[in-house]
């Protein structure tokens, strides 16, 4: 039924190789951090199979057996991708199952446990940012949420988000610095040249480029750890069916070797210095006048 739907909006038919293309093509394995709050779900699912032990009733033993089941069902990606920020997506796991122990849990031990867990993370989520809400309510900015200073920050227009990146940067052993891709971005960005690509060796995205969409393949973070001929048959597949020109940014032996892939099916049209940064503008081969 979905590859009809599929048929009927684009003419043809999914590339199911391509569905599949990152269970494939692992991007590699993170290392557990045991000093993050793994402990803390960890923690959770040994509680709820105490509490199936001693439950007297078979449906406390279900409901603890079921929520248990689904916060480990959700946590597996855990395993591979150990990444603190995708404990974030387990905190409703791991809500119902603190929840499911303190009405079951048969120990005062174990439902104040479970209720300091929930208290914390509900407490937690609702009070996420609330610093820099504070600080932009005295400020004036009413309207500025912490979410807004990370968003600055991605657009280097914050003395922090310039630090970062050029912390980066020094670490990966680039030689452009954020006052190289400062000006880079602003150029293109008067020139209205649209989304960019940045071909590094840190997977940056460069963010406020509204315009008509070039290519699939703007950030390399999704695809630079893919074998190099699945990267050109999908760099290939968007210029064919985008066919329009775009910009990238590179700095490197990194970003070199990415920017081979491109010009497999593009040109180079023009090229701009800045700093140890260099941009190209790249028109596919199929429509060079575009």
């Amino acid at each position: 039924m979905l590859s009809l739907l599929f048929w009927l909006i684009w003419r043809e038919l999914p590339n199911f190789s391509q569905v599949f293309l990152y269970i494939l093509n692992p991007p590699g394995v993170l290392p557990v951090k045991f000093r993050g709050p793994l402990w803390l779900a960890i923690s959770l699912i040994l509680a709820s199979w105490a509490v199936v032990l001693s439950q007297p009733t078979l449906r406390g033993r279900r409901e603890s057996m079921v929520c248990g089941l689904g916060l480990l069902a959700a946590g597996s990606y855990y395993l591979g991708r150990s990444h603190d920020n995708n404990l974030l997506n387990l905190m409703p796991f791991m809500v119902l199952l603190a929840c499911c122990i303190f009405r079951h849990g048969s120990s005062q031990i174990l439902r104040g446990f479970a209720a300091m867990v929930t208290v914390g993370i509900v407490a937690w989520l609702s009070t996420f940012g609330l610093g820099s809400m504070q600080a932009a309510y005295q400020d004036g900015w009413r309207g500025r949420f912490g979410i807004s200073d990370t968003l600055a920050d991605m657009r280097l227009e914050t003395d922090r988000g310039v630090r970062r990146l050029d912390r980066w940067l020094t670490e990966t052993g680039q030689s452009a610095t954020s006052e190289d891709a400062r000006r880079a971005l602003n150029w293109l960005r008067d020139r209205q040249s649209g989304p960019i690509a940045f071909l590094t060796q840190p997977h940056l995205v460069a963010r406020g480029t509204p315009g008509p969409m070039w290519s699939g393949m703007l950030s390399s973070a999704s695809w630079g750890l893919l074998p190099a001929a699945e990267i050109e048959a999908l760099i290939a597949r968007g210029c064919h069916k985008l066919n329009r020109s775009g910009w990238v940014l590179v700095d490197g032996n990194v970003g070199i070797q990415q920017l081979s892939h491109f010009l497999k099916v593009y040109n180079v049209a023009d090229t701009q210095r800045f700093g140890a940064l260099t941009a190209y503008q790249l028109v596919p081969r199929c429509c060079v006048a575009c």
